[in-house]
C-alpha cells in the first residue's frame, strides 16, 4: 500500500496540538491544518472537531480527507454510545481507504472497528482487526499500539501467556510514542492488579492517566481513573477513591 505523504498521529501530543493551532492561525484557510487538528481534537473536543468538520466539508477535499472526516466521525458516535451506526460508518471508510491503497487509513479504520466490537464482546473479531493492524500497517507507532492492545486482551485470558511478550515492551515504554506509552502502563496496571498488587497498579495507572491526557486519549483517561478508583477502594483508602471515581464524571 502507498504511504501517506504528510502522516498524522493516531493520537497526537498535546505540544502537536499547540502546535497545529499556531499553524492555524498562520494559514487559517489551510485544509491540510484544518484536518489534522480536527482529528487530533476528536475525544479532547468532539464538538469543536464536529464543527470543524462541517466547515471543511463545504470544501473541495480529496477523498482522503474525506474520508478521514468520516473516520473521526464514527469515533465520536461510538463516544456518544451510538455502536451500530459507528461500526457501519468505520466499515465504509475502511472499504473507502482500501481503494484508495490508504495504509495509515486502514489501520485506523481497523482499530476504530476494534474499539467498537469490543465494546460488543466480540473478541474474535476485536483480535481480527488489531492482527490486521499489526500484520499490515508500515507505521511503527500504530503496529505497537495494535499490540499491546493485544496483549491487554489476552491478559485476561491466561496471564502467563502474556507475561514474555510484555516483558519485551517495558524498556520500549521510555522511548516509544506517549499514546504507545500510555498503553504499555495501562497493562502493567492490569497486570499488577490481576496479581494482587494494587499498590503498583496504581502507580502505572497514575502514569498512564497522564500521558493518556498528554495524548488526547480521553475515553482511556477515564477507564484509568476509574481503575485507580478501584485500587484504592481495594487498599480501602475510599476517599481517595471517592475523588478518582469524580474526576471520571468530570472527564
Amino acid at each position: 500500500m502507498n504511504k501517506t505523504k504528510a502522516p498524522m498521529d493516531f493520537f497526537a501530543s498535546n505540544e502537536d496540538v499547540e502546535k497545529m493551532e499556531a499553524a492555524l492561525l498562520l494559514a487559517p484557510q489551510d485544509h491540510a491544518v484544518q484536518l489534522e487538528l480536527a482529528w487530533a481534537l476528536r475525544q479532547r473536543d468532539s464538538q469543536r472537531a464536529l464543527a470543524m468538520s462541517e466547515t471543511l466539508r463545504t470544501h473541495v477535499l480529496t477523498p482522503a480527507q474525506s474520508l478521514r472526516l468520516d473516520l473521526m466521525q464514527a469515533e465520536v458516535l461510538g463516544l456518544d454510545g451510538k455502536l451500530l451506526e459507528s461500526e457501519a460508518l468505520a466499515q465504509q471508510v475502511l472499504q473507502g481507504f482500501m481503494e484508495l491503497q490508504d495504509d495509515l487509513g486502514c489501520a485506523d479504520a481497523n482499530l476504530q472497528l476494534a474499539w467498537v466490537v469490543y465494546r460488543y464482546g466480540e473478541a474474535s473479531d476485536w483480535k481480527s482487526f488489531l492482527q490486521l493492524v499489526i500484520n499490515s500497517c508500515e507505521d511503527a507507532t500504530r503496529r505497537h499500539f495494535a499490540e499491546v492492545a493485544l496483549l491487554a486482551m489476552d491478559v485476561f485470558q491466561n496471564l502467563n501467556s502474556v507475561r514474555s511478550p510484555w516483558e519485551a515492551y517495558i524498556g520500549d515504554s521510555v522511548t516509544c510514542h506517549i499514546a504507545v506509552s500510555c498503553a504499555i502502563q495501562n497493562l502493567q496496571g492490569m497486570i499488577a492488579a490481576i496479581i494482587g498488587d494494587e499498590v503498583t497498579a496504581i502507580s502505572h495507572w497514575r502514569r498512564g492517566y497522564t500521558e493518556a491526557l498528554a495524548s488526547g486519549q480521553i475515553e482511556r483517561a477515564i477507564i484509568i481513573a476509574n481503575n485507580i478508583g478501584d485500587s484504592f477502594a481495594n487498599l480501602h483508602e475510599y476517599h481517595t477513591a471517592l475523588e478518582w471515581k469524580q474526576t471520571t464524571l468530570q472527564l
